[in-house]
């Protein structure tokens, strides 16, 4: 960060906005890696607001995806389409296929949360047909994390374990860290060997410890809150919430004080349910 901060102060010195309209993507960047998703998100639109306006298209187009997916990461959807839709036409205007895979990683997660599968599943297979073209591993195994979660929402598991299996794959080596962690507590949902799924979580856990980026930390804990909930591990659930709020730090958006929420609430109604000899529990993370 403090790089980051230092090439902003030296661009400002040199009287540059190229070099100035770089650095804060930079620090929007580094802001996003820490999961400080506000800083991010007003560094992202500050760098493609000058960025166009000095007639920068290159790095307006690069970071304006980046503007739709932290404000999808602050819980609100509606501005996050909207930026997503400008990220979009720009990228179609350039002919930006990285820039377009980036918008569609942010679409089919907003698909996703909302619940529009055939759109979800339309976009992560645009997404991993992208990312052979580029021969990126870190963004095919982004569609297929998605392509997983929308065969495990309709229930098809063998479908949305050949998903999970070849995303595991591609995010072997350095593209762990882009979404490997989310991704193996997606496939422990889904797995049917129980072990197995406790060595996903395992490996999940100390990978997303050394670091991960925001959106990858925090679908690992959702994920990992989700199959603790199901599987009736109360203290697991508390420690996935209490850790997705430590990360988050001071920096706490709607989104994510919303899955800390949810995640302590259910843990607790589940727990009294089973306490009370109740069965309801098992419905809960499908309403929430």
């Amino acid at each position: 960060m403090a790089a980051h901060e230092q090439a902003l102060e030296h661009a400002r010195a040199a009287g540059s906005e190229a070099f100035e309209v770089q650095a804060l993507g930079g620090l929007a960047d580094a802001c996003y890696a820490q999961s400080r998703i506000l800083s991010a998100e007003r560094y992202f639109t500050d760098c493609v607001t000058r960025a166009r306006a000095a007639g920068l298209a290159r790095i307006a187009t690069a970071n304006a995806p980046m503007i739709g997916w932290t404000w999808l990461l602050a819980g609100d959807f509606n501005g996050s389409r909207t930026a997503l839709d400008e990220a979009q036409a720009l990228a179609v205007a350039s002919g930006n296929d990285r820039a377009m895979i980036i918008v569609l990683n942010g679409r089919s997660y907003l698909s996703l949360e909302t619940g529009d599968l055939e759109a979800a599943e339309a976009e992560s297979l645009e997404i991993i047909r992208l990312s052979e073209q580029l021969a990126s591993d870190r963004f095919l195994s982004y569609g297929c994390a998605m392509l997983a979660q929308v065969h495990q929402a309709r229930g098809e598991l063998e479908a949305a374990r050949a998903a999970a299996d070849r995303g595991l794959k591609a995010a072997e080596g350095s593209a762990v860290g882009f979404v490997g962690p989310w991704l193996l507590a997606v496939a422990a949902r889904i797995v049917a060997d129980p072990d197995q799924a406790e060595a996903y979580l395992a490996k999940g856990e100390s990978v997303v410890e050394t670091g991960a980026v925001a959106h990858t930390h925090i679908g690992y804990r959702r994920a990992a809150i989700d199959y603790a909930l199901t599987h009736g591990q109360w203290d697991r659930a508390e420690h996935h919430a209490d850790a997705l709020a430590a990360h988050i730090g001071d920096e706490v958006t709607p989104w994510s004080d919303y899955l800390v929420t949810r995640a302590r609430a259910l843990d607790r109604c589940a727990a009294y349910e089973e306490k009370q000899g109740l069965t309801a529990s098992s419905t809960l993370t499908s309403r929430a």
